[in-house]
């Protein structure tokens, strides 16, 4: 479905095209007639609809393609740390059926655009879920309650460069994911965690935003990455990690 940017497109194209059509017709004595100008009206409608029909093939692909060089576009999307704190104490993880769900109660407690906003997080988790192999050592899955139990770098430590770790944290409103420096360096085209396909390009961008390159990276690096903004591009081993999709890239 077009948007009103590729309305605006097919709009300003046809004008352009009824311009060239009567610009030829009045340097073209052979249509100052009357079945010359229905002639030329007919081919008119008919490369007009066919420009058309292409402009509306092609302009989501237009979009999409400035969405992927153009990460700020959908930051809406990523879940900020106050929703995160508001929405936990109604969220957990039901580790039998490998799924993270509501609470009883969730819905009449929680204002209603938070419930649903829970709800769009858990099915996106929940179904990048279902792609990864859980048995991997590297994979692991935070129940909401977990989520700030995890140790804190101090100031010094952050400020020096490490080795680090290569693993893969779960979370509902999205996965951190952490490579370590070796990882990086012997990185190929890409590597795997849990299955999950991280492609070098993905990678080197991450490294440019650090002021960094693969061959002299200088230690482990960590990212957020976030179910809603990879859309149909979620952690699958099927389709490699995007870059509009990452956010807080920092050193470990």
């Amino acid at each position: 479905m077009c948007n009103s940017t590729s309305i605006g497109y097919l709009l300003t194209a046809k004008s352009f095209l009824y311009i060239v059509v009567l610009r030829t017709a009045e340097g073209d004595r052979s249509v100052l007639n009357w079945k010359g100008v229905k002639r030329m009206k007919k081919k008119f409608r008919s490369f007009s609809a066919f420009a058309l029909s292409a402009l509306l093939i092609y302009a989501p692909s237009f979009h999409a393609l400035a969405a992927e060089n153009n990460p700020k576009n959908s930051d809406s999307t990523v879940v900020s740390e106050e929703t995160i704190h508001r929405l936990n104490p109604w969220i957990f993880y039901n580790d039998e059926e490998n799924r993270y769900e509501m609470k009883a109660g969730s819905e009449e407690a929680l204002d209603l655009n938070d419930f649903k906003l829970a709800n769009q997080y858990l099915s996106a988790a929940n179904a990048s879920l279902d792609q990864v192999d859980i048995t991997d050592t590297s994979v692991t899955i935070l129940a909401p309650e977990d989520e700030y139990k995890q140790s804190t770098p101090s100031r010094k430590a952050r400020a020096a460069f490490h080795e680090g770790i290569t693993k893969m944290e779960f979370h509902w409103w999205g996965a951190r994911i952490y490579l370590s420096r070796t990882t990086i360096q012997f990185l190929g085209a890409g590597t795997t965690i849990g299955g999950i396909w991280i492609p070098e390009p993905l990678v080197s961008k991450i490294l440019a935003s650090l002021g960094a390159v693969i061959a002299t990276c200088p230690g482990g690096i960590v990212f957020d990455y976030n179910y809603m903004k990879a859309g149909i591009q979620m952690l699958s081993p099927a389709i490699g990690l995007i870059f509009p999709a990452v956010s807080n890239i920092r050193w470990q």
